[in-house]
């Protein structure tokens, strides 16, 4: 915290304040879970790119973006870059897994346009776990 040097975090009214934007964040987060689940309506029409058979591809993408920013953002000390990196990586196996495996999308073009979005994330993090094992090595770049 070099912007703000005389705040100590979690000491004082900023555990009041902190505390209740996570819960209201939580309760954000589960009302917008709710109505991502519920709300869904399959449409069958052809000429709609977007229309769904299952919404269950998509809950877990929004579940794996929860679970990722509060991970990140209470988690990212430099002991804490392993755990970090591979439930990130497991997570976006799991959506790209959900991708590949249920086609959610009636369009071939949406279901294959997922899977290549969901896969890049997957190959991003199998990336970042590469360049964590490399991390101390004597590496500077280019083949």
């Amino acid at each position: 915290m070099d912007l703000y040097s005389d705040v100590e975090c979690w000491k004082g009214l900023f555990i009041l304040h902190s505390s209740f934007a996570v819960a209201v964040s939580f309760v954000f987060v589960i009302i917008c879970l709710v109505a991502a689940i519920a709300l869904f309506e399959t449409k069958e029409s052809v000429n709609d790119v977007c229309a769904k058979v299952t919404s269950r591809p998509d809950f877990a993408v929004l579940i794996v973006k929860i679970v990722v920013l509060y991970e990140y953002g209470f988690f990212y000390q430099p002991e804490n870059h392993w755990f970090l990196i591979l439930s990130t990586f497991l997570m976006s196996l799991i959506i790209y897994k959900g991708f590949r495996d249920n086609w959610p999308y009636y369009s071939d073009y949406m279901n294959r346009l997922m899977s290549l979005v969901t896969g890049l994330f997957l190959w991003g993090n199998f990336v970042l776990i590469i360049v964590k094992l490399l991390e101390h090595s004597e590496f500077d770049g280019g083949l």
